[in-house]
Formats: structure tokens, C-alpha cells, sequence
């Protein structure tokens, strides 16, 4: 079978599905198997290749665990509340600021006479 484009590639992966891994993914030694394996494939292509498929890799990982915690949770976490802010408790419609205008009279009437 001659591999032209990519539809025969996702073929040729199909088959190679459906006799190796449908048959031994329960094995003990199959994830040995895979890692051999992609390894041997990943071999003849160029760096940046090889990262776009370990990029693809750590996405399933990452896909992978999130079940696992959901599962391990049971179900999801509700959203935490945001920290609150300080001050934003109640918030008046009406800001004083008369106290700016008046003159600072912490002394009375002699200034000179602050202790």
C-alpha cells in the first residue's frame, strides 16, 4: 500500500490501532511498548517536528490528569469567591468632602501652644 497523502497515513494508523494496540493496551508492558516505540518513530524527523509531537504529547498528559483530578474530587470545585478588597464592603453613593475645605484646627486658637 503506497503512502501518498495523509488520508492513507490515517489509514495505515487505523490498522496499526486496530491489530497492535486494541489487542495489547491492557498489557503491563505496553506503555514500555509505546515509548519505545514513538521514540523509534520520532528518530528520523527534525527537531521541530519532534516538538510539535512532544507538545501534543504534553497536551494529552495534561488533559489526562485534569480527569483524574476530577474524578479523585468527585466532582468540581466550585469557583472560590475573590479575595475582597479592602474598603469595597459598603460603598456610599455620596463621598464627604467637606472635611477638605475646612482648616486644619488641631491646635485651637494658639498654635504656638501644642504640647
Amino acid at each position: 500500500m503506497p503512502l501518498i497523502c495523509s488520508e492513507d497515513f490515517h489509514k495505515l494508523s487505523d490498522r496499526i490501532i486496530e491489530f497492535v494496540i486494541k489487542r495489547h493496551q491492557s498489557k503491563p508492558l505496553y506503555p514500555a511498548f509505546v515509548e519505545y516505540h514513538a521514540r523509534a518513530l520520532a528518530i528520523p524527523l527534525k527537531d521541530v517536528e519532534v516538538r510539535k509531537v512532544a507538545s501534543g504529547l504534553t497536551a494529552l498528559s495534561n488533559e489526562k490528569q485534569k480527569e483524574q483530578r476530577e474524578k479523585a474530587s468527585g466532582k468540581k470545585k466550585p469557583k472560590a469567591a475573590g479575595k475582597p478588597v479592602l474598603g469595597s464592603s459598603k460603598v456610599s453613593a455620596k463621598l464627604d468632602v467637606g472635611v477638605y475645605d475646612e482648616p486644619l484646627d488641631d491646635f485651637g486658637s494658639n498654635a504656638d501652644d501644642f504640647m
